[in-house]
């Protein structure tokens, strides 16, 4: 009896196999759907879903040579998988990411944008670009970056005026600062080498340069180094390779009483100047290569010669003239020649005002001298009358 079943279910099964190979097919609760044209399989139900082969995370990656477009669903993400070709790819489910209002966030995992190693909570390997847009306080869009208060501290943006643009970096520290706060410039990466640090506060003494500003004052400050303008190797505290000018302002140095000792006044000044030998002379064109803010033809001094009247006035230190180095290079500090000439000419007014003294004395005799001189000469007038009458009696 089952075999003439078989027999007459047979066409009808042979009749089905012909019809799904030559159209698309639909599964459906409902008797009368059809399936959509563009699916060859159309799963329709109002009440329920479709399930693909739910596994572990192991079960599927332990598939032996997945199709490309395999899909399954991960019992241990909660989300669902797929093979592009190289890797299983991540659907869906709770996954890393949240949704909230207008914002996708996510509180467990860091991001990586061109690479798969993200060390923080965002890296980016290649360029990164911001389309500017008007921020939330109606300045021109940029970077923000945030303290954890949610206050605004580093703003990178473009700045649009009349005159034109400007790109500025704006860093906002809070009114009270309890140390310093800092933009720092390193180096390299791996040392930690601070080179420059703006700051506001005093900052930080182990780095070779800061700009900033403490209160109302302002300052430049170099340490364990020298700060050259105009030159990359200066070989002073500051040195300036040019012509430095200032319009009204002074520079003073300190000589507060207070602050001396061992003060003595300065001996034989005009002999000083007198052993010394002014010259005019001609840079080298090597040395005016290195410092071309120096004219050519020149008044002043030899150094080495200073040096054998008034060695306080030479400094030695290294240097270099073309491609020669020299280890006792000399520089003369014509400052100190000031005080020199001051006592020089004290000296030589203390002459002058002798020399005056004298003349008026000199003055004073020749007065007395001449004035003697009337009287002798009216005696001998007075003589010579006299004898005169004389003669005339005989």
């Amino acid at each position: 009896m089952l075999f003439f079943r078989l027999i007459l279910l047979f066409p009808n099964l042979l009749l089905l196999s012909l019809m799904l190979g030559a159209q698309n097919v639909s599964i459906s609760d409902n008797p009368g759907a059809t399936p959509d044209p563009s699916a060859m399989l159309d799963v329709q139900s109002a009440n329920k879903g479709m399930l693909v082969p739910r596994m572990t995370t192991a079960q599927r990656t332990a598939i032996v040579n997945p199709a490309v477009g395999l899909l399954v669903f991960d019992s241990d993400s909660e989300s669902f998988w797929f093979k592009d070709g190289a890797d299983w790819v991540e659907l869906g489910g709770s996954g890393p990411w949240n949704v909230k209002a207008d914002t996708i966030y996510t509180t467990n995992k860091n991001v990586a944008i061109g690479t798969s190693n993200a060390q923080q909570a965002l890296r980016v390997s290649g360029n990164i670009g911001v389309q500017e847009k008007e921020d939330f306080n109606g300045n021109d869009g940029g970077i923000l970056m945030y303290d954890q208060n949610g206050f605004e501290r580093v703003h990178l943006n473009k700045v649009y005026s009349s005159s034109g643009t400007n790109f500025r970096v704006e860093v906002k520290t809070p009114d009270e600062v309890n140390g310093s706060a800092s933009v720092q410039f390193f180096r390299n990466t791996v040392a930690k080498d601070k080179v420059v640090q703006i700051c506001q506060g005093k900052g930080n003494s182990t780095v070779s340069a800061q700009i900033g500003a403490d209160g109302k004052d302002s300052y430049f400050q170099a340490d364990g180094g020298n700060l050259g303008i105009g030159t990359n190797i200066p070989t002073h505290l500051l040195e300036v390779n040019g012509v430095a000018r200032s319009s009204q302002a002074t520079w003073a140095t300190g000589s507060d009483r207070r602050a001396k000792t061992n003060i003595l006044p300065i001996y034989n000044a005009s002999s000083l100047l007198n052993r010394l030998n002014p010259v005019t002379f001609n840079w080298k064109e090597g040395y005016i290569k290195m410092h071309p803010g120096l004219r050519s033809f020149n008044y002043g001094f030899i150094a080495q010669d200073v040096e054998a009247v008034i060695p306080e006035m030479v400094t030695k230190t290294k240097g270099k003239i073309g491609d020669k180095e020299i280890s006792d290079f000399r520089l003369l500090n014509y400052d100190a020649l000031f005080p020199i000439m001051v006592k020089a000419a004290q000296e030589q007014q203390a002459i002058i005002e002798n020399q005056k003294t004298e003349i008026t004395d000199l003055k004073t005799q020749l007065t007395d001298m001449q004035k003697q001189m009337k009287v002798l000469l009216g005696e001998i007038q007075t003589i010579k009358a006299s004898l005169s009458r004389k003669n005339e009696g005989e």
